[in-house]
């Protein structure tokens, strides 16, 4: 028996507004083309994943809950794996391009993090990071909503409340 896959707009961060803003700039800096090797790490349920995937893309997904892995596969025909971002069980230079959104916050040694994805990364790989912002009208306050530490899987909970610009470079 076959099992059909979900839509992506059965995901509910298709609904998601912070997901929805950064799905232009998803597009437009991966500039993502057939046979890229693509990573997401920190992938989550794999909506990112699922979108890079439709592009026609060879697609990983990982992160580091085994229920969001599971919950992935709902969504899509990628390819998902459960691993560390701080260690991660890929070889090097392997992708392509490489979508970190929403993650550096979460990971108590951010700088290692950040070492295994350029590790993993090709020479001249593009690399996307999105991370909550503590400069600017709403700084890091909206990180508050659905990040609470009580009840929760862990994974959410906030190292650090953000990065400013300079941070982040």
């Amino acid at each position: 028996m076959r099992i059909q896959k979900k839509r992506i707009k059965d995901s509910p961060f298709h609904y998601s507004v912070a997901t929805r803003v950064r799905i232009p700039y998803l597009k437009r800096y991966l500039d993502l083309r057939p046979g890229d090797r693509v990573l997401d790490v920190g992938c989550g349920v794999g909506y990112f994943t699922r979108l890079i995937q439709e592009k026609g893309v060879d697609a990983l997904g990982i992160d580091v809950d085994s229920e969001a892995v599971t919950a992935a596969t709902q969504y899509t025909v990628a390819h998902f794996a459960l691993g560390s971002i701080d260690q991660l069980p890929l070889g090097d230079s392997t992708f392509d391009k490489v979508i970190c959104s929403e993650v550096l916050e979460h990971v108590a040694d951010d700088a290692k993090a950040v070492s295994e994805i350029c590790r993993v990364a090709k020479e001249g790989a593009t690399v996307m990071v999105t991370v909550p912002c503590t400069e600017g009208v709403f700084g890091s306050r909206i990180k508050s909503i659905c990040h609470n530490e009580e009840g929760g899987n862990g994974w959410e909970h906030h190292q650090r409340e953000g990065y400013t610009k300079k941070q982040l470079r």
